[in-house]
């Protein structure tokens, strides 16, 4: 019969978001020493007493199962940004202070290229819905048109024609 369907705009997003995980997703600068320590989704700032754990490994496990449930459907992306909300409302109050400041000049929290990018992951996963980009896509299906893809079709990351 026919061949295989495949949101390659959704997979890209995927692919971000597993990519990420490993990415640092807050930096604590610290100056006039100018060091800085970098903390990865699964041990951010709670390892420095900013964050409670059991907050922290929730919050992670969400982002995670949203990422590698969005090779199988984009609306994952959903999941993955629910673990977004979680790590920005546990981290943003202490954006620009830091418990170990330790009388140093200046000593702040930011995030890292982690965060930033699982934003961008999220949103690409998300938006494969709208806008399926890939092969057995060869029509341009505008959304919300009459001539628009069956629901199987969009929220399914793989499947036949």
């Amino acid at each position: 019969m026919g061949g295989a369907r495949v949101n390659v705009l959704c997979l890209i997003g995927a692919v971000l978001a597993v990519t990420c995980i490993g990415l640092p997703w807050a930096i604590d600068i610290q100056y006039p020493d100018e060091w800085t320590r970098h903390y990865n989704l699964p041990n951010g700032p709670e390892a420095i007493g900013v964050i409670d754990e059991e907050h922290m490994l929730f919050i992670t496990l969400v982002f995670v199962l949203g990422a590698y449930l969005s090779f199988l459907s984009p609306l994952a992306g959903v999941v993955q940004l629910i673990g977004i909300v979680g790590y920005c409302t546990e981290v943003s109050p202490h954006l620009g202070d830091s418990p170990t400041s330790g009388g140093c000049a200046w000593d702040h929290i930011t995030f890292d290229i982690g965060f930033y990018l699982a934003i961008w992951a999220a949103a690409l996963t998300f938006l494969s819905i709208l806008f399926p980009f890939g092969s057995g896509y060869s029509e341009v299906y505008r959304p919300f048109s009459k001539k628009s893809l069956p629901s199987r079709d969009r929220y399914l990351t793989w499947n036949r024609i």
